[in-house]
């Protein structure tokens, strides 16, 4: 997936400015930030990491901030050159960009497939594309004891754990024959009310 969003928007600071983007781990935890590169609200940060599961966070914003500055990186790049930049919860993480960049691919490719044979299409319009990836970002691992696998969604990031009204607003669109099973989501959902 890819956007080209060119100089016109890109190369004007206002613009910039107020367009945001949202990358999700599938575990809770995210990056955001505006395509002009500026942190411009609380939330956004290259790794906000679920320490804690997303059911703990709070509605609303606290008194306080907890932003924590771990290093700051510059370099120079020459046309055509390029920088991957690994920043992860994980043990072991992927560290070649290359290799990582194809598994994410490989993976987007396992959605629209399992979309497409769903749906009983030969080919999948890059717009409902857009919108199978996008819907992916908010389903993420909840792992149990009982159910090293299970699911559950996230839709209301930063802010919203799994819990409440855009969550059960958003369980239709998010989970219509994708293959994420409802069903668990909505017995924790219920065991906890």
């Amino acid at each position: 997936m890819s956007n080209d969003l060119g100089r016109e928007i890109c190369g004007n600071l206002p613009t910039g400015e107020s367009r945001e983007w949202l990358v999700t781990n599938g575990i809770g935890g995210y990056a955001s930030g505006t395509i002009a590169g500026l942190v411009t609200r609380r939330y956004h940060g290259l790794l906000i990491a679920a320490l804690k599961l997303p059911l703990n966070r709070n509605r609303g914003l606290s008194d306080r901030e907890d932003h924590l500055h771990v290093a700051t990186f510059e370099t120079q790049l020459k046309v055509g050159e390029s920088l991957t930049l690994v920043v992860s919860t994980e043990e072991h993480p992927e560290l070649d960009g290359n290799t990582a960049l194809d598994a994410h691919y490989q993976y987007q490719q396992q959605l629209i497939n399992r979309w497409d044979a769903a749906h009983n299409l030969k080919t999948t319009p890059s717009w409902i594309r857009q919108l199978v990836w996008a819907a992916d970002q908010f389903i993420v691992n909840r792992p149990l004891a009982d159910a090293p696998d299970d699911k559950t969604i996230i839709a209301g990031y930063p802010w919203f754990g799994d819990w409440g009204p855009d969550t059960m607003i958003s369980l239709p669109g998010l989970t219509k024959k994708n293959g994420f099973q409802a069903p668990s989501f909505l017995r924790r959902l219920l065991s906890r009310v």
